[in-house]
């Protein structure tokens, strides 16, 4: 007789890997010949992603903001390059699978090689995710007939698609009249208020961009632009029923902006393109066997290892303030904050999944000699949700978005304030011992007395004492006034079969 199967598509790989890009740049004719740098900025962008035979394809860019220090006249300029990078890895899937990507630099510097050469160098941590069918064997409801069952509750998410689709945006931002700009010296993206509307066959994602761009003005000063661009794009799906549910993931693929001069202001023209990754899931639960005996004949159980994958999401705000040490300080001219999650535990004291990671300070500013330094620090942080079994793999893919930050002269220091968003999913896999299949042995029990006196300790469980006597637990549990499985104190209990 076959078993019966819980059908889905989970998590079934998750692969971390590393790549690097590193470029020599030549500054062109109009940059100043290199003093000093001050300050290296890398994000990485996913460009594409493919799957090809049995590998996956991830092709991307770095893109390296600059500061330094001119020669002659100490000015602060900034230089923007991008360099690609590309990975690739071996898929472990039968079946035609889903795949979602990240991407993140841990590491970046920049050396000057002389006054007009600098090279640049990072390192890309590459996340991909393969969601492929997964077949879970369960015993067949014919064979449960005359068991005595323990079950526990499981739950599972049955990943219906995973799609992506680039959003292209263009526009002007035009600053305040009266402001005079010298150059664009540094710009941060980051999404906020992420959020979906789903409809049959597609899903509306929506979100703001936020634009940070930081520019110099003649007297040496820096200033900053703050815009929210609203941003939403249609991704089509499979066909999606009413218990679907789907999280929406934006990530900057490319920006390009320059500075342009009116008569009477300035402005900044960008390009941008954005991936827009949509992953559908619906939930569904069940209840897992992992202990079974019958009051009338002998059985032997069959059991087998069943993992079983959960997707929750995640949107939580956060408010991060902090004082950074640092002496003589007389003029913050420029600041900022990145944030990317390290990694993830089960605390089985407190039955939650905890998310680690770290925020990565950085502040620009003049000392009391007037002369340009840079600090940066880095800073741990941690969140928690809940789970409903003890995981055995925890895959968190979570963004740090960034939507304020302020900083200010305090004391000797600075006073940094951050806040924002963790956004995006865990997925965490539970296992069981489960039972497949039941033999029933040639054996015969004997056959026992229709009243017996068993004297209970505290913390004996009802399930162990009724599979000793072949009793059912729910008639022991009925005739002894007991409100659980687990015996609270020591008493005698009434056992009958």
């Amino acid at each position: 007789m076959e078993n019966n199967f819980i059908t889905s598509t989970s998590l079934l790989q998750s692969i971390v890997g590393e790549s690097s890009a590193e470029s020599e740049i030549i500054l062109p004719d109009y940059c100043p010949p290199v003093m000093k740098i001050v300050r290296t900025d890398a994000t990485a962008m996913i460009r594409s992603q493919s799957i090809r035979g049995d590998r996956v394809f991830i092709e991307g860019i770095v893109d390296f903001k600059i500061c330094y220090l001119a020669e002659g006249d100490a000015q602060t300029v900034s230089v923007f390059h991008q360099a690609p990078f590309s990975y690739s890895a071996e898929i472990k899937s039968s079946e035609p699978p889903q795949i979602l990507s990240r991407a993140h630099t841990t590491y970046y510097n920049t050396r000057a090689l002389s006054p007009q050469k600098m090279f640049a160098k990072a390192t890309v941590e590459v996340y991909i995710y393969v969601f492929s069918a997964n077949v879970t064997p369960t015993l067949p409801e014919e064979k449960r007939n005359e068991l005595e069952m323990r079950n526990v509750p499981a739950e599972y998410s049955d990943v219906l698609c995973a799609e992506e689709k680039v959003l292209k945006i263009s526009d002007e931002l035009e600053l305040e009249k009266g402001i005079e700009v010298s150059r664009l010296l540094r710009y941060a993206v980051s999404f906020e208020g992420t959020d979906v509307k789903k409809l049959s066959n597609k899903v509306i994602a929506r979100s703001n961009m936020i634009l940070k761009i930081v520019y110099s003005c003649p007297d040496g000063s820096f200033g900053n632009h703050i815009a929210r661009i609203p941003v939403s794009q249609i991704v089509p799906t499979c066909e999606l029923g009413d218990d679907a549910e789907c999280i929406a993931f934006f990530d900057l693929s490319d920006i390009k902006m320059q500075l342009k001069e009116t008569a009477d202001t300035y402005s900044i023209p960008y390009e941008a393109e954005i991936n827009v990754s949509v992953l559908c899931y619906a939930n569904s639960d069940t209840d897992i066997g992992v202990d079974a005996f019958s009051p009338v004949k002998t059985i032997e159980c069959i059991f087998k290892p069943v993992t079983l994958h959960k997707i929750f999401p995640v949107k939580e705000d956060f408010d991060f303030e902090q004082r950074i040490e640092a002496e003589g300080v007389s003029d913050i001219l420029d600041y900022g904050c990145a944030a990317n999650v390290s990694g993830s535990y089960y605390d089985a004291q407190k039955k939650q999944i905890i998310i680690e990671g770290n925020y990565y300070v950085f502040a620009v500013y003049k000392d009391n000699n007037g002369d340009i330094t840079s600090l940066e620090k880095d800073f741990p942080f941690s969140f928690s949700q809940p789970s409903i079994c003890s995981p055995s793999v925890i895959n968190a893919d979570i963004t740090v978005n960034i939507t304020d930050m302020s900083c200010s002269v305090s004391g000797d220091g600075f006073q940094i304030r951050v806040r924002g968003t963790y956004s995006g999913m865990i997925d965490y896999s539970c296992e069981y011992s489960a039972i497949t299949d039941i033999n029933e042995l040639p054996d015969k029990k004997a056959p026992l007395s229709q009243m017996i006196l068993y004297y209970a300790c505290k913390g004996d469980r009802v399930w162990d004492i009724a599979k000793r006597y072949s009793a059912s637990p729910d008639a022991i549990i009925k005739n002894n006034g007991l409100t659980s499985d687990e015996i609270d104190e020591d008493r005698m209990l009434y056992i009958s079969r």
